[in-house]
């Protein structure tokens, strides 16, 4: 057998070329079949691991049903009589340190794995019952009851940020968890003949997988350790974090994805539930298994989105673009992971496939008492698109100006390339006007129009609606280099490790075609092995490397701590060296904020200091930050409180501009909340696994 591992493109010459073909995908017959493996259909002899998984036990959590309250009392006593049941856990009887899901937040935000004192959202986990069997650990978690004393919720960002907000966390002087200050010295407005001003709302959405959230740990007699299953897009990275929070080596846990059912960011991370189910199992010293029910997962998986955006566009009377303010709010619930992070990514793509002199940005991520907030389809990106679509769309209705034609003046020319934008991002090449002329033919616009125009004058009921968007997305965040190791087999097979993880891509099927590219074999004869940490044993998706190590001090901040660990600086090690990343310049101003942070409980802000190096082309300086300045005059034009995903009335009253869509969208309103009665009653809401049940209020 030859072993070849490399983190670099090596070209093998070949003749044939599947890659780009039309081929049947490998991982398809399984799943349309019903044959392939998901966490739940897991037995004994799956993995070879020698039946690790015999007599499992089966673990339901008891979730609250109000948004917000202190708990005075939890009464397990009925519950540990019932029949199967093995044990009921609280966060006294496991004794958990609270989960830091962000940790560029202040630690008083952490998140306690089974709620300690007080609920802060409805789905929040209070108390875990094991048993033999699924079903009896449904009825017996019917039987745990928690005093609560209710107290006032917070719920939407203008309400986490007004004078008078209940703060959710002790410690704290805000509710503010995550500041992004790219404010400019100069008002960016100045210049500008009209200012076009929009709230747009990119409401809160709860993602909907195929399969929800599971999680399955067993004592590793080896290593003294634990073997580990975990539903998830990331097993390397799961696998470090949950051996940091309970105290063990990484070497110590094995962690396996099987086929995983969907995951796209809302399953990416260590979930605190995880750390519930491995420390119960580490403590019984028996496997536990636990899936979560689709009721479950619509409020204990993190949610997406829900940023609210207040949008200035200034231009002159041709269209010329002359700058943008953009003040952000956005909801990171109750606990906040790394969706409080994202705004930064809203900001990164801000200017889109545009070209606008100077940008201000300032966001801030409060906590409510929502569902956290996370990475999911896109992460940040698709708010930006949805901000500077919109926004360009009313300037042109404003100035009465063509939507193609107010874009097409505004676009990158292909002559501008290399094109460093206002936010710092660097376009390498691109022709984003043939791309947006290519469209219009294949639509037929001017046809389109005209058909629009003649329904209109006729009164059809039915009319037609055209939308214009072009937009260009951040895909590799240009931070890693992937891990990747092939073995030539004495049949002539591959066996390819790759360090990425499939959850609905097709991995198996493209990674074999361009390693059976490289080789001259054709795609069947090699084999794709992922996903298993110990199979795999690096994968660079994931947050704490060993190869980022450096000769440089090592960095002391709460971020350097959580990213790397001791021993490696995130000012100066290679994978941040990169001019082209965005990330190389906010993790630098992370990491000098944190190091001069503020006494604990106050936020942390991520100021804008690093001006670029160089000239460049002259577009989109950076400025230091500073405080907030006295808006000036808007300009001739003001358009205001156009609103987005809540419906409401365009300014000039012709109609609803975005009207709520059906489906699994949630308003910021929408979080339920339990009933209310005289005196302490018992809140049992139906006898679903996972679903909220078992508290009682107290008026």
């Amino acid at each position: 057998m030859i072993a070849l591992v490399s983190r670099r493109n090596t070209r093998v010459a070949t003749e044939t070329s599947e890659v780009g073909e039309r081929v049947l995908r490998s991982e398809d017959p399984s799943i349309l079949t019903g044959k392939e493996r998901y966490l739940d259909d897991l037995t004994s002899d799956d993995l070879n691991l020698d039946g690790v998984l015999e007599g499992a036990l089966e673990l339901v959590f008891v979730r609250s049903p109000i948004a917000h309250g202190q708990i005075t009392e939890i009464d397990t006593s009925e519950a540990r009589t019932m029949p199967g049941v093995v044990g009921v856990f609280t966060a006294g009887d496991l004794g958990l340190e609270p989960h830091w899901g962000m940790p560029l937040t202040p630690p008083e935000f952490s998140r306690p794995p089974l709620a300690d004192g007080v609920v802060r959202f409805v789905g929040d986990v209070v108390a875990a019952v094991v048993a033999e069997t699924r079903t009896a650990a449904v009825d017996a978690a019917e039987r745990v009851f928690v005093d609560v004393d209710p107290l006032p919720p917070v719920i939407g960002v203008e309400a986490a940020v007004a004078d008078d907000a209940p703060l959710l966390f002790s410690g704290t002087d805000s509710n503010v968890a995550l500041e992004f200050d790219f404010r400019k010295d100069d008002d960016v407005l100045a210049g500008a003949d009209v200012v076009v001003r929009g709230r747009f709302v990119n409401q809160r959405v709860a993602p909907v997988p195929m399969e929800t959230h599971a999680f399955a740990a067993a004592p590793d007699p080896e290593t003294g350790g634990l073997v580990a299953w975990a539903a998830t897009q990331n097993p390397h990275s799961v696998r470090d974090a949950l051996a940091r929070e309970l105290g063990l080596d990484r070497e110590q846990i094995r962690l396996a994805a099987p086929a995983v059912g969907g995951s796209f960011g809302a399953k990416m991370f260590l979930n605190s539930d995880y750390i519930v189910v491995a420390e119960i199992a580490r403590r019984m010293e028996r496997p536990v298994r636990w899936v979560q029910e689709r009721s479950e997962s619509m409020v204990g998986m993190t949610h997406g989105r829900a940023q609210t955006q207040e949008v200035e566009l200034g231009l002159t009377c041709d269209g010329t673009f002359t700058g943008l303010r953009i003040r952000v709010l956005a909801d990171a619930g109750a606990y906040p992971v790394n969706g409080a992070f994202l705004p930064h990514n809203t900001w990164t793509m801000a200017s889109g496939v545009y070209r606008i002199p100077a940008i201000d940005f300032l966001s801030r991520s409060v906590v409510t008492n929502t569902t956290p907030v996370a990475a999911y389809r896109g992460a940040g990106r698709p708010e930006a698109t949805s901000m500077i679509e919109r926004i360009v769309d009313m300037a042109a209705d404003v100035i009465g100006m063509d939507p193609v034609e107010i874009r097409r003046k505004n676009l990158i020319g292909a002559d501008e390339f290399p094109y460093t934008t206002a936010t710092g991002a660097i376009y390498d090449i691109g022709d984003f006007g043939a791309a947006l002329d290519k469209a219009l033919a294949a639509v037929g616009y001017d046809d389109v129009l005209a058909e629009q125009a003649q329904r209109r004058e006729r009164g059809d009921v039915v009319q037609l609606g055209v939308g214009v968007c072009t937009y260009v997305e951040i895909t590799a965040g240009a931070m890693w280099k992937e891990y990747g190791a092939l073995e030539i087999e004495d049949d002539g097979t591959i066996t390819a490790r790759v360090g990425t993880s499939a959850h609905g891509q097709g991995h198996e099927t493209s990674l074999a075609m361009i390693v059976a590219n490289r080789f001259g074999l054709p795609p069947d004869r090699v084999r794709i092995v992922q996903s298993d940490t110990e199979k795999v044993p690096e994968a660079s998706a994931r947050w704490d490397r060993e190869p980022c190590r450096s000769s440089a001090p090592p960095c002391t901040t709460p971020v350097g701590r959580w990213w790397n660990g001791p021993g490696c600086s995130v000012r100066t090690c290679s994978t941040f060296r990169s001019t082209r990343s965005s990330w190389t310049r906010v993790w630098a101003s992370v990491s000098r904020a944190t190091r001069h942070a503020r006494s604990a409980g106050q936020t942390w802000r991520v100021r804008r200091e690093i001006r670029r190096a160089g000239p460049g082309n002259g577009r989109g300086g950076d400025g230091p930050a500073r405080g907030d300045r006295p808006r000036p005059d808007p300009g001739d034009v003001s358009l205001r409180c156009a609103r987005i995903g809540r419906g409401g009335r365009h300014p000039d009253g012709r109609g609803r501009t975005g009207a709520p869509h059906r489906g699994r969208r949630l308003r910021d309103g929408d979080q339920p909340v339990a009933r209310r009665g005289a005196g302490s009653r018992r809140y049992r809401p139906g006898r679903r696994s996972g679903t909220v049940r078992g508290v009682r209020l107290r008026r």
